[in-house]
C-alpha cells in the first residue's frame, strides 16, 4: 500500500535516481505545439505556468542531439503522440518542476540478474539481426528496471573519449614541472578562490566553441566560464548545476590556507599547464599534486604526481559542456587516481548509435519473474569496421543499481557469397568437391570462391569447413566426415557466407 509522496529536486541526476525506484509525476507546461506532437524530441523554452501533470517513466541521454530527454507518459490516451508517450528534452516546458515519487510499504526486495553479460555481433554490411537481453528478479519484492542505450564506456555523446596510462594503448605519464617557469596564481580567497581570466595566448576548442582564456579554482577544477564560481562540493559529471564548461582533474574540497600553490604556464602558442602543488583538503587529511595540460586544438591531459593517499575516493574527474548536459566522467568518488597516472581526453567523431535499437526497456518485475528486451542491430550503409555501445540497466536492487552490458559490433564485407563445402563452385556439395580439394592441394586448379576476410587476408572460403579461417588437409578430413554423417560444415566465423 502507498504510504506517502516524496518530493524530488528539479535535478536530472536526482530524478534519474528516483526513477530507479519507479515512475515519478511532474508538473509541465502545455504549449499549443504540444497538441500536435507525433514523435521525436519535444522541446520548448522554460517559462509559463504549470498547467498539466505527466508521468516520467524513463530517460534516454542520446535523444535531442545528445542533450537527453525524459520518456514521459501523457494522460491523453494511446492515440496521441507516440502511443500515448513522448520524449521531452531535459528542462523543456518546465518539466522537472514539482516532481514527486510515490512511496509504498515494502513487502520485500527485488534482486536483479541478467544475461548475457556482453553482446558480440558480427554481421555483413546492409543486414540486420536481433538478440535478447534477459532480466531476472530473484528477490522477494518488486524490481523496477530501466534499460537505456548509451555511448561506449569512456566516451561521451559529443565525441570526447578518455584513456589512461594504466591501459596498454594509453598515454605515457610525463610530469611537466613548471614551478621554475611560472608565477603562482593569486587567489583573494585561499579556501574557495577563483583566479578570474587567464589568457592562453591561443585558441582551444571545447565542445564546439573556441576559447583563448581560462579560469581556475582552488578546489581542483578549471572552467572557460564561471569567473566567480568556487564550488567545492563535487558532483557527478555532467550536471546542469554550476560550474559548467568544466575541466576537473581532481574536483574536491581543497584549500591553500595551510600552504600549497597553484601555478599557471602557457607557451602562448599551443599549450598551457595548470599545476596544483601540495594542495591540502580542508580536513587536512592529505595533500595532492596534480596538473592539467591543454594541447591545441582539443587535447586534455591530467597527470597525478603525489596524491594523498587519503581521500582519493572523494573527487570528480572529467569534463563537461557549457550547459552541463553533456560530459565525460572519468571517476566519481571512487578509488581511481594513483601516483604516476596520466589520463588523456581527446576528441573523435561523435559516436552514432543509430544502428542499435531496443524494445520496451522499462517496467516492473514481480518476485521470481523474468522478462526480455529485444536488441536490434541494422548495418545499413555502415562502413566496415568495429563499433561499440553500452546497454545501461538501472534497477532498485541496492547491489546492482547500475549495470553495463557492452555491445561490440563488427561490420563485415557483404561481398562474400559462397556455399561452405562447395569447393568447385558448381552450387552442389558432393564427393567431387573432395576430389577438387585434393587436386587443389596438389597445385592443380584455382579456388573459385575467395574473399578478403579481415585480418585473415584472402581466404579460400568455400574450402574452410572447420572454422579455422584457413584451408588445409584438416578441411578435407572434415568434408569426408561430413559425408559419413559425423561432422558439420562450419565456415570461418569472421567471413560468414551470404547464401
Amino acid at each position: 500500500s502507498m504510504l506517502t509522496f516524496e518530493d524530488i529536486p528539479n535535478d536530472v541526476n536526482a530524478i534519474k535516481n528516483a526513477l530507479i525506484l519507479g515512475p515519478v509525476s511532474t508538473g509541465f507546461m502545455v504549449w499549443d505545439d504540444f497538441y500536435s506532437y507525433d514523435g521525436g524530441c519535444y522541446e520548448h523554452q522554460p517559462g509559463g505556468p504549470i498547467n498539466h501533470v505527466v508521468l516520467i517513466v524513463g530517460w534516454d541521454d542520446n535523444m535531442c542531439d545528445g542533450q537527453g530527454a525524459w520518456i514521459v507518459k501523457n494522460s491523453w490516451g494511446a492515440g496521441w503522440g507516440d502511443h500515448g508517450f513522448f520524449y521531452c528534452k531535459y528542462g523543456a516546458a518546465n518539466i522537472g518542476n514539482g516532481v514527486q515519487r510515490a512511496v509504498f510499504r515494502s513487502s520485500g526486495n527485488g534482486s536483479l540478474t541478467y544475461d548475457p553479460s556482453s553482446i558480440n555481433i558480427s554481421i555483413p554490411q546492409n543486414s540486420d539481426t536481433t538478440t535478447l537481453l534477459n532480466l531476472h528478479n530473484h528477490g522477494d519484492g518488486y524490481l523496477n528496471y530501466n534499460v537505456n542505450i548509451a555511448v561506449p564506456v569512456r566516451h561521451d555523446s559529443y565525441g570526447y573519449r578518455w584513456n589512461d596510462s594504466d591501459s596498454p594503448d594509453g598515454p605515457t605519464y610525463n610530469w611537466k614541472d613548471i614551478t621554475g617557469l611560472a608565477y603562482p596564481v593569486y587567489f583573494s580567497d585561499l579556501n574557495n578562490g577563483n583566479s578570474g581570466y587567464k589568457q592562453l595566448g591561443f585558441y582551444f576548442h571545447f565542445y564546439g566553441n573556441q576559447y583563448n582564456y581560462i579560469r581556475m579554482c582552488t578546489n581542483g577544477w578549471a572552467s572557460f566560464i564561471n569567473s566567480t564560481m568556487v564550488q567545492w562540493q563535487n558532483e557527478h559529471i555532467p550536471d546542469v548545476n554550476m560550474p559548467n564548461n568544466l575541466l576537473a582533474p581532481f574536483w574536491d574540497d581543497l584549500t591553500l590556507e595551510h600552504g600549497g600553490l597553484v601555478y599557471f604556464y602557457t607557451n602562448l602558442t599551443d599549450s598551457a599547464i595548470i599545476t596544483w602543488q601540495n594542495v591540502e583538503d580542508t580536513n587536512r587529511v592529505a595533500s595532492y599534486t596534480f596538473q592539467m595540460i591543454l594541447i591545441a586544438p582539443d587535447t586534455i591531459v591530467y597527470q597525478y604526481s603525489n596524491m594523498g593517499p587519503e581521500r582519493l575516493n572523494q573527487a570528480s574527474i572529467g569534463i563537461e559542456n557549457r550547459s552541463g548536459t553533456v560530459g565525460l566522467e572519468v571517476a566519481f568518488n571512487e578509488q581511481y587516481v594513483h601516483n604516476g597516472l596520466a589520463t588523456e581526453i581527446n576528441l573523435g567523431q561523435s559516436p552514432s548509435l543509430s544502428w542499435l535499437t531496443i524494445g520496451n526497456g522499462y517496467g516492473i518485475l514481480a518476485a521470481n519473474h523474468d522478462t526480455s528486451t529485444t536488441v536490434s542491430i541494422n548495418t545499413a550503409q555502415m562502413p566496415l569496421g568495429t563499433y561499440g555501445a553500452d546497454l545501461k540497466i538501472y534497477a532498485n536492487d541496492q547491489d546492482s543499481l547500475e549495470n553495463d552490458v557492452p555491445i561490440t559490433l563488427t561490420v563485415l564485407d557483404p561481398g562474400c557469397r559462397y556455399l561452405p563445402g562447395d569447393i568447385n563452385g558448381n552450387g552442389i556439395i558432393n564427393a567431387i568437391d573432395v576430389m577438387y580439394a585434393v587436386n587443389y592441394m596438389r597445385g592443380r586448379g584455382e579456388p573459385p570462391d575467395s574473399c578478403h576476410c579481415g585480418n585473415h587476408g584472402m581466404l579460400f572460403v568455400a574450402g574452410d569447413v572447420n572454422n579455422s579461417c584457413s584451408f588445409n588437409g584438416l578441411d578435407i578430413t572434415n568434408m569426408v566426415n561430413y559425408f559419413k554423417g559425423v561432422s558439420e560444415l562450419t565456415p570461418c566465423q569472421d567471413c560468414p557466407p551470404l547464401r
